[in-house]
């Protein structure tokens, strides 16, 4: 008898998403049936003083126990171990965390390493002789986490934190399952507060994580799912964003799409134009959405050249007019073109001279990793990124 074609592990991790006017109010309902009483709220300083941020903090309210506002981009390490001294000195039984990527990153590691009272270079993701992706195991339990997002980054539905280490000027990463959001809460005024060209900056990471990991996921349509309808929202909507800055709708619609990437990449990997921003973006005068989307098209290129039979799935989620990777190349220019974003990394502040060591780490960045249909190496990331210069 022949060996079964499907071998397959899918698990679906459990969360609440509210979304529309009554969301807010649902998330103090949840805190009360959860019996929290002392929560830390975590958010930018550029939020600190803005309508949505006291909109949270009234809806703690007197479950409040702390407020962190000092969380900075690309979740420096020194900030994580900051608020994971305040959740200590807190005695905290929640967090929830208003703002982008950076903040939702922050309070996971500060979670974590709040909760497992070791220190953070033990808890640490790293690679085995082998190159394997080792995460030390995480034992202790950890405070649940309530998400209340300004822009539509795929970071909700992760239980993973890219961190930026500035001593030693590259990013390290912390996994643990129990970190992930025990809910995402899509608010009308905080989700149309942030400025139109951040949040089509942020939906583009998105964008990227799903288009690559429709390209690695051709044994589980579970996955797949996720992924499709995660690009579908993004490419339909985002459009919208940009056009008419500050609806509603069509701000929900990404942010779900970016949510949809956002699972369905757990079980594909996050791509290599991720692992690429990683150390380009902060080199930079851009986001990291941004440079992904310049590298996008090289990247699909370099991964398609191995699935071909993924090129008319990931065409199809485009919406592009040719099932090719042709067709998919200039889908992604004429969508970048359209949201008015760069197309090459000359055009971002980035200078030639200072690539070569952000690139060696790329080869090591968490991203990289064994679930990528084809692994690059040094002279492949020189080969795309002088394709895309």
């Amino acid at each position: 008898m022949n060996a079964p074609a499907i071998d397959l592990r899918h698990s679906t991790p459990a969360g609440t998403i509210y979304a529309g006017p009554r969301s807010m109010a649902a998330l103090g309902r949840e805190l009360e049936r959860a019996r929290c009483r002392s929560v830390v709220v975590v958010t930018s300083p550029s939020l600190a003083d803005a309508p949505s941020y006291r909109l949270v903090v009234e809806t703690v309210g007197n479950r409040i126990a702390g407020a962190f506002t000092r969380v900075r981009q690309f979740s420096p390490t020194d900030v994580v171990t900051e608020l994971a001294n305040v959740i200590a000195q807190a005695e905290a039984d929640a967090l929830v965390v208003l703002g982008g990527g950076s903040a939702m990153v922050t309070a996971r590691a500060a979670t974590v390493l709040a909760g497992e009272s070791r220190p953070l270079e033990e808890l640490l993701t790293r690679r085995d002789d082998h190159g394997k992706v080792i995460n030390p195991r995480m034992p202790q339990p950890k405070l649940p986490i309530w998400i209340v997002p300004s822009t539509p980054t795929p970071a909700m539905a992760k239980a993973g934190a890219a961190l930026r280490d500035p001593v030693m000027g590259r990013r390290v990463a912390v996994f643990d399952p129990k970190v992930r959001a025990a809910g995402i809460v899509l608010d009308p005024t905080v989700l149309s507060s942030s400025p139109a060209g951040l949040f089509v900056a942020t939906a583009m990471n998105g964008l990227s994580m799903g288009v690559e990991g429709l390209l690695a996921t051709s044994g589980d349509p579970f996955a797949e799912a996720l992924l499709f309808q995660g690009v579908r929202e993004i490419v339909a909507n985002l459009g919208a964003v940009a056009e008419h800055t500050d609806q509603f709708e069509p701000r929900a619609r990404v942010a779900m799409g970016a949510i949809l990437a956002g699972q369905g990449s757990d079980y594909s990997g996050a791509g290599l134009a991720l692992a690429l921003s990683h150390e380009l973006a902060p080199k930079s005068t851009v986001a990291g959405g941004v440079v992904e989307t310049i590298l996008l098209p090289h990247t699909v290129r370099f991964t398609a050249a191995v699935v071909a039979h993924r090129v008319p799935v990931v065409a199809a989620a485009l919406g592009a007019v040719e099932h090719t990777i042709d067709g998919i190349e200039i889908a992604l220019r004429q969508f970048g073109e359209a949201l008015g974003l760069p197309e090459r990394l000359s055009q971002i502040g980035l200078t030639e001279p200072n690539l070569q060591a952000a690139l060696e780490h790329a080869v090591e960045d968490w991203a990289m990793n064994a679930r990528m249909p084809r692994r690059a190496g040094l002279d492949d990331l020189e080969m795309i990124v002088d394709s895309a210069w």
